[in-house]
């Protein structure tokens, strides 16, 4: 019953009685009141900077970001732009979404196979490699753009990545990431996914 609920709310937003709610609550349907979302496929939103959720708002409300099958640009266009700073900070100022507990991601992994991939994605993260800059440098950085990635959906990132290799998603702040994704194999995008879900990151 919830996944028609979200069903509903994302392809007719027009159809939600939004009486007496305010104006974060749609938004809450799919990505937790407390700005964690149960289901991958929608971002944690808790303690992501406000600049950044409410320039992606915009984005899939006027067509520049239409990766995630249609459904933000619907419930974009429903959205009053006057409220979109308040809904934006709303979700910037919940507590920072806790990592995922280690001892359950690494048991979904053969032994030693967990290390591996965290390590790496370490490594991706903080120094980079060949034709891959640290992530560090734009997604730990309070000063940038780009969002928080700590705590984040695995599956969530690596559609990402998937996605602005493939072209499906722009680049509209740094402008590399397309030719970033580009360089990184399954493995990496794995990597960087998993250590980000369960890492908590030092903000600068």
């Amino acid at each position: 019953m919830l996944v028609l609920v979200f069903v509903a709310v994302s392809s007719n937003a027009d159809m939600l009685d939004k009486t007496g709610m305010a104006p974060w609550e749609v938004c809450a349907l799919c990505h937790g009141a407390d700005g964690v979302s149960v289901m991958p496929k929608f971002p944690k939103l808790a303690g992501q900077k406000a600049a950044y959720i409410e320039s992606q708002v915009l984005r899939f409300r006027h067509g520049e970001r239409m990766n995630d099958g249609g459904q933000m640009q619907t419930i974009s266009a429903e959205v009053e732009l006057g409220d979109l700073a308040d809904i934006s900070r709303y979700f910037a100022e919940l507590p920072v979404r806790d990592p995922v507990d280690k001892g359950i991601l690494a048991a979904e992994f053969p032994p030693e196979e967990y290390l591996i991939r965290v390590e790496r994605g370490r490594k991706l993260f903080y120094q980079g490699d060949k034709n891959v800059p640290a992530c560090v440098v734009c997604h730990a950085d309070k000063n940038s753009q780009a969002p928080w990635l700590d705590g984040q959906h695995r599956a969530y990132i690596e559609k990402q990545l998937i996605d602005f290799r493939d072209g499906n998603r722009r680049d509209f702040i740094i402008g590399k990431m397309p030719a970033i994704a580009a360089n990184l194999t399954s493995f990496d995008r794995e990597a960087i996914a998993l250590f980000v879900e369960s890492e908590r990151i030092s903000r600068n």
